[in-house]
């Protein structure tokens, strides 16, 4: 079941009851082996503040846009922690990526879109439900992307320092056992969705006011 932007009624926002607390369990489970136990959470973030450090020492004192690189760098943390990568800040998935979070979290009604499907129906796109139902899609094709990518070598991981890596094998030690589970790839793709959209512009908002 999907929502009318072609989103997954999955992951923590749209789940309720016995999937919201398993899901909710296994992301604060996650999150807490990659902060405490490893560190790696704090790993990623300095790596990209070191990256970016470089990159503006690089421009020679010429201007840039300083928010769009806040934006552009908390974007790549994410990435990071969910995919196992980082991106050059030219890169154009990253660009694809980003592009694609700042459309929908500027849709001022893209709850509604959801509530009310047939706005994207209408001549025009005075709404922007278009809009947003096409960024949505884009950033849901992504992900399955590399979602499939990863779970071809989940078999093969000795060193977890993503998020797909962790999620995949957290649902297989639920499958082999033969337990009934809420895990699975749609679930994953959404909470991955939901941490892009959750996370990159309140994150960049509040680094670029301090700034």
């Amino acid at each position: 079941m999907t929502t009318a932007t072609g989103i997954p009624v999955k992951g923590v926002g749209m789940s309720s009851g016995n999937e919201w607390k398993e899901q909710r369990t296994v992301i604060l489970s996650i999150f807490r082996t990659f902060g405490v136990s490893t560190n790696l959470l704090a790993e990623k973030i300095m790596d990209e503040r070191n990256s970016l450090t470089e990159y503006l020492t690089s421009l020679n004192e010429n201007s840039t846009n300083i928010q769009f690189m806040i934006y552009i760098s908390i974007s790549n943390i994410i990435c990071s922690i969910l995919i196992g990568q980082r991106f050059e800040y030219e890169d154009n998935e990253l660009n694809t990526i980003m592009q694609a979070v700042r459309d929908i979290s500027s849709g001022e009604i893209v709850s509604i879109v959801n509530f009310i499907p047939w706005l994207q129906y209408l001549p025009g796109d005075f709404f922007k439900a278009k809009k947003i139902t096409l960024n949505s899609q884009k950033l849901m094709s992504i992900l399955a992307m590399y979602v499939d990518k990863k779970k071809r070598d989940v078999g093969d991981i000795t060193e977890i320092d993503n998020f797909i890596d962790a999620y995949m094998i957290e649902k297989n030690k639920h499958d082999k056992a033969g337990l009934s589970t809420s895990l699975d790839e749609d679930s994953l793709k959404k909470i991955m969705f939901e941490l892009f959209m959750a996370g990159t512009e309140t994150s960049s908002t509040t680094i670029y006011w301090c700034v």
